[in-house]
């Protein structure tokens, strides 16, 4: 499935760009702008395919998922700015949130779609 394929990509990229743990750094990290830039290309990546995927989807439970989860987008995208405009405990906390509620929403969609989490280094097979 592409979308999970693309919606983890992005959720590993931010990963990446946040701190791991305790409060954000007092200033900017070095490459901070081009791994938001990178962030927000692979937003764009997702959410287009989630708009591909609207027309194509079978059943009431997997538009519901792809409903939740083009939500869960929405929200993701606002929090990543919050963080950027004011980086502090309070908006990393409220991102690091939205990461994990972003997961949950893809893993519903996959979930939805009938397709098993596969384990680290096996590729994903219809349930």
């Amino acid at each position: 499935m592409a979308a999970h394929a693309s919606g983890s990509t992005l959720v590993d990229a931010i990963s990446t760009a946040i701190p791991a743990g305790g409060p954000p750094p007092a200033g900017p990290s070095p490459g901070a702008d081009a791994r938001w830039a990178q962030i927000d290309a692979l937003a764009d990546t997702f959410a287009a395919h989630l708009h591909g995927l609207e027309t194509g989807v079978p059943g009431q439970k997997e538009r519901t998922a792809l409903a939740s989860l083009t939500a869960t987008l929405s929200s993701l995208r606002a929090a990543i700015l919050a963080y950027r405009a004011a980086p502090g405990v309070e908006t990393l906390g409220a991102l690091r949130s939205t990461v994990s509620a972003f997961e949950t929403s893809l893993g519903s969609l996959r979930t939805a779609a009938g397709v098993e989490t596969p384990s680290p280094g096996t590729p994903p097979t219809p349930a």
